[in-house]
């Protein structure tokens, strides 16, 4: 299970739009957000985590997330989720 989500991990933090939130995490669970084109995928995940100032952008970035979700289909063996929590 850890090489499966190591690998999915790798996978993700390779595409320009996605940022794994947490690289580090031992369990099967790999937290990871997709960003439109026009936004840093190195800046904007900080910015989210610790600039109040930039709610508008957070909330344009979850909206964002929250249509690609939405637009997924869940595959047999893989389950999506989305969180509103931090």
């Amino acid at each position: 299970m850890r090489s499966l989500c190591r690998s999915l991990r790798v996978s993700l933090s390779a595409h320009e739009a996605t940022t794994v939130m947490n690289r580090e995490n031992f369990g099967p669970v790999t937290l990871f957000r997709i960003h439109p084109d026009d936004v840093d995928t190195f800046e904007e995940p900080h910015r989210e985590m610790t600039d109040p100032s930039d709610f508008l952008q957070l909330r344009k970035n979850n909206d964002y997330n929250c249509r690609l979700y939405a637009r997924t289909i869940q595959g047999e063996g893989v389950v999506i989720s989305m969180t509103d929590r931090v």
